[in-house]
């Protein structure tokens, strides 16, 4: 059995690469549980360089990838619905590891710089509503696991833990898992977590870490400390897009998104997982009001402008 001790071994890098590697490797999803999974968070999180003990009031939405599906940048563009609505967010991601195109590659083609200084993290999230986190930012000691990760023949736990190492412990949650296994661990962790309030963690039949439209998509709500296990249908006649999922397209999807002009996939995409988090928010009781509401403030034109301002603010921030 893993011990902790190993486990804080390894995030130090203190064991030797292919040790570290071969560690990593034994480490599938169908060997992990709940132990072994929070004392990599707890020894992960002890290396964050910068250091936050409260619980933040806002969200975060973000997926563990790792499922080798096709991949829009859908959190990162529901971030930005969920701030026009009235929902503070402050997402934590990074790049690209197993796709092509993460979080802040789509951020960095929209305008949006990676690392704000932590002090304007605070006011930024207060003037806007939102804020990004760049996670090499937060953990710059692991640069070195980081590149031993990208030698692996697969997703790691790194994959799975990624959401949770969030560095201002959000209180509102949703979490997308490509793993069926990790998927039922991260909801066991949130439920045992003191910083987490309200979540939803998803994961489609077909292993991608969102709501589907194409599919069934299986969701477990934390509410009044308690598990509520879901599932929510596929959209009927909705049919996947199967283009390559470059920065650049994201970045043409991202736009046709704000302005309604997105093929129906798109559009589905976004509503429905806008609406879980909506959900968790308390600002609906239902995925179907979510989606509507959703729909309304990408018609409206109010995620545009929610968009909008917050490129000029990064732009004052990082000026």
């Amino acid at each position: 059995m893993l011990s902790e001790e190993t486990i804080a071994s390894l995030v130090d890098c203190e064991l030797p690469d292919e040790k570290i590697r071969q560690v990593l490797i034994e480490l599938s999803s169908d060997r992990l549980d709940l132990r072994i999974l929070t004392a990599f968070i707890n020894s992960v999180k002890a290396k964050c360089a910068f250091k936050f003990d409260g619980t933040l009031n806002a969200m975060d939405c973000s997926g563990t990838g790792g499922s080798g599906l096709p991949h829009f940048n859908t959190s990162t563009t529901v971030a930005f619905v969920l701030a026009a609505g009235g929902v503070r967010v402050a997402k934590f991601g990074n790049r690209a590891a197993s796709s092509l195109s993460g979080s802040f590659d789509l951020l960095e083609a929209l305008g949006i710089p990676a690392s704000i200084p932590y002090e304007h993290v605070h006011e930024l999230l207060e003037s806007v509503g939102l804020v990004f986190l760049y996670a090499p930012h937060y953990y710059p000691s692991l640069a070195k696991l980081s590149a031993i990760r990208r030698t692996l023949p697969g997703p790691s736990i790194f994959n799975s833990i990624g959401p949770l190492l969030h560095p201002l412990n959000p209180r509102l949650r949703l979490i997308g898992t490509s793993d069926a296994m990790v998927y039922r661990l991260v909801a066991d962790y949130l439920l045992a977590d003191k910083h987490t309030e309200q979540a939803i963690v998803v994961r489609s039949e077909r292993g991608l870490d969102e709501i589907d439209p194409c599919t069934v998509t299986n969701y477990t709500e934390l509410r009044d400390g308690k598990l509520q296990h879901h599932s929510l249908p596929a959209v009927d006649d909705v049919e996947e897009d199967q283009d390559i999922m470059t920065p650049e397209y994201s970045h043409e999807i991202f736009h046709q998104v704000l302005v309604g002009s997105a093929e129906p996939y798109f559009m589905h995409l976004v509503c429905r997982n806008a609406a879980a988090a909506f959900m968790v928010a308390d600002k609906v009781s239902t995925i179907d009001d979510g989606a509507a509401l959703a729909k309304e403030l990408l018609l409206t034109g109010a995620v545009a402008a929610k968009y909008e301002e917050c490129r000029r603010a990064y732009a004052w921030f990082t000026s």
